[in-house]
């Protein structure tokens, strides 16, 4: 697509304009909203998004002073807004865990750890370049996928 457009690869991604894994969990979701006629496969798919946003601006609140920080807006956007999302998305998915078919049970997983694996090279890309450091990445991403029932209740 840099080729198409004329403009230089690494120079694209080394200004933080528009990462590959950026397009790659784009095109994840689009696909997913157009290949299946049920909402629930692309929700599925959304769903580790507000979670791990809103976990990285607890984490930053946290840490650091926000006073005049241009990223104060953006994280107190997802430290207040995002409980009442998280908590629908929780019990969608894991009703959905109980409503669906087997194979379409691991439709729905498969969109959500495609998702996580496509947030988590967002983020490793996005610190490695701007920032330089490496991080624990798995953590968060690792206990939102436990949190879900992914499998049927026998009860």
């Amino acid at each position: 697509m840099a080729n198409y457009a004329g403009v230089d690869y690494k120079s694209l991604i080394m200004e933080c304009e528009w990462y590959p894994s950026s397009d790659h969990y784009i095109k994840h979701m689009y696909y997913n909203a157009y290949r299946y006629s049920d909402a629930r496969f692309t929700i599925c798919a959304r769903a580790p998004c507000p979670y791990v946003y809103q976990q990285l601006a607890l984490k930053i609140r946290a840490r650091n002073d926000l006073t005049n920080n241009q990223l104060k807006p953006w994280v107190d956007f997802y430290c207040v807004n995002m409980n009442e999302l998280i908590g629908h998305i929780d019990r969608w998915v894991n009703a959905f865990s109980q409503t669906v078919s087997d194979d379409e049970l691991e439709i729905l997983r498969k969109n959500f750890v495609e998702s996580c694996i496509h947030e988590k090279r967002f983020l490793i890309c996005h610190i490695i370049l701007k920032l330089g450091r490496k991080i624990n990445e798995n953590s968060i991403i690792n206990r939102r996928y436990r949190s879900y029932r992914w499998r049927r209740n026998n009860s």
